[in-house]
């Protein structure tokens, strides 16, 4: 079987969703007899260096990337980008060119495009669709050459359902991943700390991701101020975020900003933390259905995990056996969250090793098996 994933065109890329494309791309490869990944890149590139995607993803098993020449010169070899409407034009042309015998996406766009060329698809949707994007899968819900639509939540299988009108016999429900082989290494803390010039302290708590609004920073950053001889690092973020943070904190000596790092230096450094922390708002629109995939990655490090009690993390989360879960939007209820772990280091490592427990079924290879089987048997 030949199947191309077609990512939004903007690999490399700082977005998260460009992480979860290539280490599905990485699972999905493993499963079939012939694969590529599509993205975009400029003519320019093919006079530079090779771009290292494997490296920067944190890939092991390397895999087909075509690259589709389709701007001049970029201003940088990152795309900052989202969204490249000449890419999702040309894209399915070029599927239909190759002949593929599934064309994978997150793109309605271009699930619209190849099914309209005769091209079977498989669907991954992790939203309910807004705006044009709406009718793109409305008008092809019923074509047989859309094989599947993945869901990745009940909530999101529901609204496809209910409100779209999709056949349920179409969708599947595929929460998101990890690399579980990415985190079997051992870490010299001390090496680490060099390396990023971390300072030294006895305990370090990270927060892993983005700075955007309604990610708790702010509560992160309250709980530093009343635990100084702890180190709070967070990894991750735009530089404007970034460079607004520090300013923010410039007066405490115990908050550190790494900035973006490549995906395959994360699980490193989460595993030289005491605890890691995802205080997620109630005010997060999609806190009630997304799977963070740094969620994934902190139950695959074997880090004691506080967290917002929100009902789209205690499906993976449980309180008291694989996460101490605190209240949403009250950073004394977080501090008391960390102070728990410091305090009861026994009990906080069961709760690590019980989330490691429950994350070995959500790898990306289980998850790649489950979706083509899904596709291929109905």
């Amino acid at each position: 079987m030949k199947l191309i994933y077609v990512s939004f065109g903007n690999i490399p890329s700082k977005w998260a969703h460009t992480i979860q494309m290539m280490k599905m791309s990485e699972a999905l490869a493993q499963e079939v007899d012939k694969f590529e990944l599509v993205t975009m890149t400029d003519l320019k590139s093919f006079f530079r260096k090779d771009f290292d995607f494997y490296s920067w993803y944190g890939i092991k098993k390397k895999f087909k990337i075509t690259r589709l020449p389709l701007e001049w010169k970029k201003t940088s070899t990152i795309y900052e980008g989202w969204e490249y409407p000449k890419f999702n034009k040309i894209a399915p042309l070029y599927c239909k060119l190759v002949s593929p015998d599934i064309v994978y996406t997150r793109k309605p766009f271009i699930v619209n495009k190849c099914i309209r060329l005769g091209v079977n698809v498989i669907f991954e949707s992790h939203d309910p669709l807004i705006g044009d994007d709406i009718a793109h899968i409305d008008s092809v819900k019923n074509k047989k050459e859309l094989l599947c639509v993945v869901a990745l939540r009940d909530f999101v299988k529901n609204w496809y359902i209910d409100i779209l009108g999709l056949n349920k016999s179409k969708i599947i429900v595929a929460p998101n991943a990890v690399s579980l082989e990415n985190y079997n290494i051992n870490v010299s803390k001390n090496h680490i700390f060099e390396k990023y010039r971390i300072p030294v302290f006895q305990k370090v708590v990270i927060h892993c991701g983005h700075l955007y609004e309604n990610r708790g920073i702010d509560y992160v950053i309250e709980c530093a101020k009343n635990l100084k001889d702890v180190l709070f690092l967070f990894i991750g973020g735009w530089s404007e975020d970034v460079d607004k943070y520090r300013n923010k904190t410039k007066e405490l000596g115990n908050v550190l900003f790494t900035g973006f790092i490549p995906n395959s230096e994360v699980p490193s450094l989460l595993k030289t933390a005491d605890c890691v922390l995802m205080p997620y708002s109630k005010k997060l629109g999609v806190a009630e259905y997304a799977t963070p995939l740094k969620m994934f990655d902190y139950m695959a490090s074997k880090v004691p995990i506080v967290a917002s009690k929100l009902y789209g993390l205690q499906e993976f989360l449980k309180h008291d056996y694989s996460a101490i879960l605190v209240e949403p939007d009250d950073w004394r209820s977080l501090l008391d969250g960390v102070k728990f772990v410091f305090d009861n280091k026994i009990a906080a490592q069961n709760l690590a090793d019980n989330a490691y427990k429950e994350v070995e079924k959500y790898t990306y290879s289980n998850r790649a098996k489950r979706i083509l089987e899904f596709s291929l048997d109905r």
